[in-house]
């Protein structure tokens, strides 16, 4: 496939042989770097944000150990993550083999306003899943020849533009929205009724896991989890992606155009002439086959004649042809006694 320039690169002809070694004008393509990295980079933000739209954003994480006789080992270990359209996934392990199963108690319902806008988020982070699907196909069939009109690159701009201020909303949104008074009901409840958590980031230590004994040890924390890492990824690598189509769309794209490109960058078969010399006469060049660069001294000389048997070179020893003026090995002039 042929391409484009880069914002500081020139573009690259690329050569193909084709027939017996012989290069022709439509042999050279134009080869655009940027498109192509552009093609790789949407292929694997696609699979970024897919992988972002199904895990969780937002995360707390207990963790209790036992005081009795020094141990510090966990006791319960809880794992409370929310996904981005309310859903919520819990884990939760108890090495003393108890009935206490804190993830039933938790709620993952999401009412009214908060209800609304959560599903609002989800939608916008799908819309931009599918933004950035589309154009990966459009990137990649141009990648491999199938570019009829210059609305495919066009349209492949265009949604890579949408996909980042989807990602960059649905990250902004989310983080300004969470937690929602059913992540705080959660974690009030997972610290023993001390803390809502009512930031994006945070956590504390000593509380008393509710259901659990008070001597235990209890460390708790919420953050922002791995898809929420996964969204704010997508977003610069996307508008990087935006970044470098965009500079090399004025490059030639369609056959029409690269067809033009090719006949304004086809190979001068002329040997370049130096500007500090003037051109020679071409009747004065020699031919490319000649070997010698002057005349033997017998073919200046008006008793010149060829010679009646073979000779041999008095400085090479090396036998001639009767009808050579020089020897074949060393260019010397044939003797002139050889007759």
């Amino acid at each position: 496939m042929a391409s484009a320039q880069g914002p500081n690169s020139a573009p690259l002809p690329r050569r193909r042989r084709r027939g017996r070694g012989r290069d022709d004008g439509a042999s050279i393509h134009y080869v655009s770097r940027p498109r192509l990295w552009a093609n790789v980079a949407l292929v694997g933000v696609t699979l970024l944000t897919l992988a972002a739209a199904l895990g969780p954003w937002w995360q707390i994480t207990l963790v209790a150990a036992s005081g009795i006789s020094g141990q510090t080992a966990p006791v319960q270990t809880v794992t409370v993550g929310f996904s981005i359209d309310g859903g919520m996934r819990c884990s939760s392990y108890n090495s003393l083999k108890t009935n206490y199963t804190p993830c039933d108690n938790l709620s993952d319902a999401r009412s009214g306003l908060a209800g609304g806008l959560f599903t609002g988020l989800s939608a916008v982070l799908w819309t931009g899943v599918g933004a950035l699907a589309t154009a990966s196909v459009l990137a990649t069939a141009g990648t491999f020849g199938f570019r009829r009109h210059r609305r495919q690159l066009n349209g492949e701009i265009l949604l890579t533009i949408l996909a980042v201020v989807c990602l960059a909303g649905a990250i902004v949104g989310y983080s300004a929205l969470t937690p929602t008074s059913t992540e705080s009901a959660d974690c009030y409840f997972l610290t023993g009724e001390v803390s809502h958590c009512t930031t994006l980031w945070g956590g504390s230590f000593g509380y008393a896991v509710s259901g659990g004994c008070l001597g235990w040890k209890t460390n708790i924390g919420w953050a922002a989890s791995s898809a929420w890492f996964e969204g704010l990824i997508a977003v610069f690598v996307t508008a990087g992606t935006a970044f470098l189509l965009w500079t090399s769309r004025s490059g030639p794209y369609t056959e029409e155009e690269e067809a033009v490109w090719r006949v304004r960058h086809r190979p001068s078969q002329q040997a370049p002439v130096s500007r500090y010399a003037p051109a020679a006469d071409p009747a004065s060049v020699l031919p490319p086959q000649t070997t010698w660069a002057r005349p033997p001294t017998e073919a200046t000389l008006q008793r010149f004649r060829i010679s009646e048997t073979d000779w041999i070179c008095p400085s090479c020893l090396r036998e001639n042809s009767r009808f050579a003026l020089v020897c074949s090995n060393c260019h010397a002039d044939r003797p002139a006694g050889s007759q």
